[in-house]
């Protein structure tokens, strides 16, 4: 956009004298490519201390008018940043507990991101993400599909969900859906992986390759069309159910969401147990993992803000 400065205050006042429209055409045309620090976020809204006049998440949903939404996660978000996707049987076969250990360990929680408390965070993800329910000798597939979920959580889904959940007690209509459904070829290259992958509908409404070998076959096709009815009838009417997707309105007793796969169909309580992790996860620490500072930051700002 021609900002030249690397100091956060210039670019943020920068950023500020920009139209939202100009930013949304770059981000939307432009993609950067130069590796930021390992919790650099790429996209997504700057809710820093700096911006929304220092208001909480909670405190600008709170301000917000309730409005109809349909929102939703792939089931398995991030499947496609644990880098073994198109890696050889071999590597992904001699994927073990020491891979996800390193990567919590130096990546996602290294004392330089979040402080003091990070081998007590460290650990407790650890025990839950590599010990909770796992069979007597687990295999590879188990260690991929536990880090692929630790990775979804921590990049999309539990910060999802809790702000779904906050819509929901001011009165939002909410229809929320989880995306299934990967094509053959694309889920062969991670087959350990089950599940929809982050970004796996860009080629279904936008005609945009993502991933090489993705196909947009008969099934796909029929996704396809579920996804438009639903977001027309949304556009319609406020309310994205058909006499085909019985979208039902989500609610904090039974969470019920829409599944897309080619057979549509309706869960309750996705993910609830890795939810109650989480929740007593965050109460444990000062540093709040899944928002990427402590407590009296989320509120009062952080020293990154300046």
């Amino acid at each position: 956009m021609g900002c030249t400065s690397t100091n956060l205050s210039e670019i943020k006042a920068f950023l500020k004298n920009q139209t939202w429209q100009d930013i949304m055409n770059v981000s939307s045309t432009q993609f950067v490519t130069t590796k930021g620090p390992p919790n650099y976020l790429g996209w997504g809204p700057r809710n820093d201390h700096d911006f929304f006049d220092g208001k909480t998440v909670e405190q600008l949903i709170k301000e917000a008018p309730p409005k109809p939404l349909v929102a939703g996660l792939m089931s398995l978000e991030g499947a496609g940043f644990i880098g073994l996707s198109g890696k050889s049987a071999a590597v992904q076969a001699a994927y073990s507990a020491e891979n996800v250990t390193a990567t919590i360990r130096n990546t996602y929680a290294p004392q330089s991101v979040v402080g003091p408390e990070y081998q007590a965070i460290q650990n407790d993800i650890i025990n839950y993400f590599l010990h909770f329910n796992a069979p007597s000798n687990p295999d590879s597939s188990f260690y991929i599909r536990r880090h692929a979920e630790l990775q979804s959580d921590l990049m999309f889904n539990q910060q999802v969900l809790y702000e779904t959940d906050l819509k929901v007690l001011r009165g939002w209509p909410v229809y929320f859906y989880v995306w299934d459904h990967l094509s053959a070829p694309v889920q062969a290259t991670l087959p350990a992986a089950k599940g929809g992958w982050h970004t796996a509908e860009i080629y279904y409404v936008l005609d945009q390759l993502i991933r090489a070998g993705d196909v947009l076959g008969p099934d796909e096709i029929k996704i396809q069309n579920y996804y438009a009815d639903i977001f027309a009838q949304f556009a319609y009417t406020g309310n994205p159910r058909t006499p085909e997707n019985h979208f039902p309105r989500y609610n904090l007793i039974t969470r019920r969401s829409l599944w897309i796969d080619p057979t549509l169909s309706i869960r309750w309580q996705w993910i609830s147990e890795r939810r109650f992790f989480w929740a007593q996860h965050v109460n444990k620490f000062s540093f709040n993992i899944l928002r990427g500072r402590t407590r009296s930051e989320i509120i009062n700002g952080s020293p990154m803000d300046n």
